[in-house]
């Protein structure tokens, strides 16, 4: 089962299903019905969802305009996602929160770059590993996630 909780101003409204048993069509009709009852508009919802794709597209024509996807490798691409991962963590480590979301926003550049040189989508990768994580078991151990070996 897949519960969606949406919040707006201290209103929350949810909806759940079976997401394996539902179509995408459903799916988005149920995420529009459930923001619309905590209080936001199908433009609110779209407006959001647009301006990503707006973002994911600049990237990818920054990326074409510097000849990162003419010239670079895919190796060094994923390695310049391990520099900003180190980036990230040194960030959380001092608690620099303007450091944390530069080091977030960069490492998305570089996945969506990467994801482009690999013919890929960043939402088709998304949703594969979702597929894999959503029925996964684990525990919590040291504040962190650890899946139970099958």
């Amino acid at each position: 089962m897949m519960k969606v909780t949406i919040v707006k101003d201290g209103v929350h409204s949810s909806v759940e299903t079976d997401a394996a048993n539902v179509s995408v069509e459903k799916l988005c009709d149920m995420l529009i019905d459930v923001s619309q009852r905590a209080g936001y508009s199908r433009v609110d919802l779209f407006t959001h969802m647009s301006k990503y794709k707006a973002m994911e597209r600049n990237v990818e024509k920054w990326a074409m305009d510097k000849g990162i996807l003419e010239k670079a490798t895919p190796f060094a691409q994923a390695m310049k996602t391990v520099e900003e991962v180190s980036e990230l963590v040194v960030a959380i480590y001092e608690n620099k929160a303007d450091d944390i979301k530069d080091a977030i926003g960069d490492i998305l550049v570089t996945i969506i770059i990467q994801a482009k040189m690999q013919g890929m989508s960043v939402e088709d990768c998304l949703e594969s590993a979702y597929n894999v994580i959503k029925s996964r078991t684990g525990k919590m151990v040291n504040g962190q996630f650890v899946k139970d070996v099958r």
